[in-house]
């Protein structure tokens, strides 16, 4: 297989994009809130808010991505349209609510507020752009990508039907 240089650079940037912002938002909440990760509890409750949690996974699918194209492999397990599907409505979610319902709420500190630009749009729609650059060569249905929203049955069954020959 031939290496697409440009995609492994795409991927690799949005990785790296994804870091800085989970990076940065944790400086910004240590600015704001002294302290916040020296408690346990508090550390874990950084990893579970919903814009943390997608970026995260975003970013460690793209790693992995930029890796397998690295290393030449045609397919690999995040290409599923379950996975990146998931990823997919997760992004989605996570740039719809912010940009309409959160996006007046003030930020104390220019940290804070490159940490919100990159994870409440930039990696999410880097998921996107992927998606378009690459999964058209793959039965990818709009079944696919909702199904995750009902149930992990449901997206199970959409997704074998989107991937049966037609």
């Amino acid at each position: 297989m031939k290496l697409n240089t440009g995609l492994i650079q795409f991927r690799l940037g949005w990785a790296l994009l994804g870091i800085a912002g989970l990076v940065l938002q944790g400086i910004a909440t240590e600015m704001t809130r002294p302290g916040y990760f020296t408690d346990l509890t508090r550390f874990v409750n950084f990893f579970s808010y919903f814009t943390i949690l997608t970026n995260l996974f975003i970013t460690i699918w793209f790693i992995l991505a930029f890796r397998s194209r690295q290393t030449g492999q045609a397919r690999w397990w995040g290409d599923q349209p379950e996975i990146k599907g998931a990823l997919l409505v997760a992004g989605t979610v996570t740039i719809l609510v912010y940009w309409t319902l959160l996006v007046d709420i003030p930020i104390p500190n220019v940290t804070g507020e490159i940490a919100n630009f990159l994870l409440h749009l930039l990696v999410p729609l880097g998921l996107l752009i992927d998606w378009l650059i690459i999964g058209r060569d793959h039965y990818f249905t709009l079944g696919a990508t909702v199904a995750p929203l009902a149930s992990p049955a449901t997206a199970r069954l959409s997704c074998r039907y989107a991937a049966s020959p037609r």
